[in-house]
Order: structure tokens, then C-alpha cells, then sequence
């Protein structure tokens, strides 16, 4: 024999004020997070222009820097609601064709261009090992 329970549900209309609020909360502390991830990506790939950090030209070139590479960083927004809030950051390779030689896949990197630039991969692994705290500070917001 089972003694009698109480069952008390929470009206929806009581709460729901107070959970779109919170969803919106959450909704701009992503979207800040993502924006800033971004540009951290950017920052990442433009590490390669600054003059104490440029990849040394390879003996004997006579290439002279267009810096039309930093020009072609790009970044977009994909998603702004949850449950999809995104971004991405791109060459635009209408502006740089060769951009993926440069610093796309290692697969796909020109072998001049191994290990004095940086990857699509290393730029992916420095943003996703930097999201935790950005996404973090801006969830604490």
C-alpha cells in the first residue's frame, strides 16, 4: 500500500516570462562569446603580418609583401538564436585566390608555406582551446 503523494505542477504562464529572459540572457552572452571568437580567429591568422612576427621571406625572393591576404580575413555571422548561434571566419577568396595555399588545410597548404604560416587546423585548435573562457566571461555577464 503506497501512502497518497502531493503533485504539484508550476503553471507555464507563472514561469515563462522568467524563462525567455533568461533564454535572451543567454542568447547575448553567445552571441558576444561567438563575435569575439571571431575576431579571435582573425587575430590568430594576422599574427603572420605583424613585422616582428612575419614568416621570413625564403632566401634569394624578391616577393614584396600586399598584406592582400590580411585584406581577405573575413568573418560572418551564421546564427543568432539559439538553439544555432554562430559564426565563421573566412578567406574571401574572391579578394585572395591563393588563400587556401597559404593557410588552409595542411593538406592543401603549399609546401613554401608549411610551418611559416599558420593552418586552418592550428587557427581551429587556438580558437577552440581559447572558447571555454570567452565563452564563459560572457555567459557570466
Amino acid at each position: 500500500m503506497a501512502i497518497p503523494a502531493i503533485v504539484y505542477e508550476i503553471p507555464m504562464g507563472q514561469v515563462r516570462a522568467e524563462i525567455e529572459a533568461e533564454q535572451r540572457r543567454i542568447e547575448r552572452g553567445l552571441n558576444g562569446a561567438v563575435d569575439d571568437l571571431l575576431t579571435f580567429a582573425g587575430l590568430v591568422q594576422a599574427e603572420g603580418y605583424l613585422s616582428t612576427s612575419m614568416p621570413a621571406l625564403p632566401p634569394g625572393s624578391t616577393y614584396e609583401r600586399t598584406f592582400t591576404l590580411r585584406e581577405a580575413s573575413k568573418a560572418r555571422r551564421t546564427g543568432t538564436r539559439l538553439p544555432d548561434i554562430s559564426g565563421e571566419w573566412y578567406i574571401d577568396e574572391g579578394i585572395a585566390p591563393y588563400g587556401e595555399g597559404v593557410i588552409g588545410p595542411r593538406a592543401k597548404q603549399k609546401s613554401i608555406h608549411k610551418g611559416r604560416w599558420k593552418s586552418q587546423e592550428d587557427i581551429e585548435a587556438a580558437v577552440k582551446a581559447k572558447a571555454p573562457e570567452i565563452i564563459g566571461e560572457h555567459l557570466r555577464k
